[in-house]
């Protein structure tokens, strides 16, 4: 009985030998192959500027490295973020062997500008969609009062914005973007696609004043497609917008339910689609089960491209239009 119990003693000792060894195997594997652990990758880390993210003490953000902390997880919901001053991104030619600024991917935070401006982003990611300073912005988040200088480049594939790739019932208030915008599809001055219901997705007071090319699909000077409900209001372009659909603010606006309103809205420049120009939307589909109205806003737009040119709008998919109030086209 007592060697039995020495063999079992024995036999237990080199299990928990074995396992340690196996643990310790383990978290050398981990740390050599980058596995995903959020405290291995930095992901849980604190952010490296003043502030805990309240609104008594936002974030404060000073460079563009602080920027792109932006992206973690540990701290980009629900979150609210100051610029102190203008930011220099011109160093993000060189990141990421070459693609640049990561876009802030699935942020519910507020990020405040200030008035300040973001220069010379750079993100050149033109196999990946979403793609912008934000590539996904959730509801009940806001941007205000923030600029992207001319010597910005953006480059993406799907929903690709001079701001926001693609904006899903959040807001854009105060936001401006100078920045050459190019991708394949769903391309906008500053978001590449917006998704709303009943008026919880906004753009006001916003503009852009640089270069919108979709290569395969829709381009607007403010979005390249709305999706079912919007307010855009008080927002001007001055801009070259290129795609198969080409809006002066928006490129195209589909589905056919939710509260769409465009109202107060001025665009400048050209407007090329090779299948559909509009002044103010390339194209549009009727709302049938709410409101829709296109409201004292105005084109001086020129759409020299081939195909089916509107000084307001370009194309739609039915004989009836929901009211135009007040607006014109020159």
């Amino acid at each position: 009985m007592l060697w039995r119990a020495v063999q079992v003693v024995f036999f237990r000792f080199e299990k928990i030998k074995r396992a340690k060894r196996s643990l310790f195997v383990l978290a050398i594997l981990v740390l050599s192959l980058g596995i995903a652990s959020p405290a291995l990758t930095g992901m849980t880390t604190a952010f490296s500027g003043t502030g805990d993210g309240t609104y008594g003490t936002p974030y404060v953000i000073t460079t563009c490295a602080q920027l792109q902390e932006i992206g973690n997880t540990q701290y980009n919901v629900k979150q609210l973020y100051w610029l102190d001053g203008d930011i220099d991104c011109s160093g993000t030619i060189t990141w990421n062997s070459g693609k640049g600024f990561a876009p802030i991917r699935d942020f519910f935070g507020t990020l405040d500008g200030r008035g300040h401006t973001i220069t010379s982003l750079y993100i050149n990611r033109p196999d990946e969609d979403r793609v912008g300073l934000f590539g996904l912005l959730g509801s009940n988040t806001m941007v205000v009062n923030l600029s992207v200088d001319w010597q910005s480049h953006i480059t993406g594939s799907d929903e690709v914005g001079g701001v926001i790739g693609a904006l899903s019932g959040g807001k854009a208030i105060g936001v401006k973007s100078n920045a050459t915008v190019t991708g394949n599809a769903r391309v906008g001055g500053i978001a590449g696609s917006t998704y709303g219901w009943d008026g919880d997705m906004v753009i006001e007071k916003s503009g852009f004043y640089g270069t919108v090319s979709a290569t395969s699909g829709a381009a607007g000077g403010i979005v390249g497609v709305s999706y079912n409900g919007y307010t855009i209001r008080n927002n001007s372009v001055n801009a070259n917008i290129q795609g198969l659909t080409a809006g002066g603010i928006i490129g195209s606006s589909e589905q056919s339910c939710g509260y769409r309103y465009l109202q107060k809205s001025i665009a400048y420049g050209t407007v090329n689609g090779s299948n559909f120009a509009g002044g103010l939307v390339g194209y549009y589909t009727q709302n049938t089960c709410y409101v829709t109205e296109l409201s004292d806003s105005a084109a001086y737009t020129s759409q020299p491209g081939s195909g089916t040119n509107g000084g307001l709008i370009g194309g739609m998919d039915q004989t009836t239009l929901d009211p135009i109030v007040n607006s014109f086209f020159v």
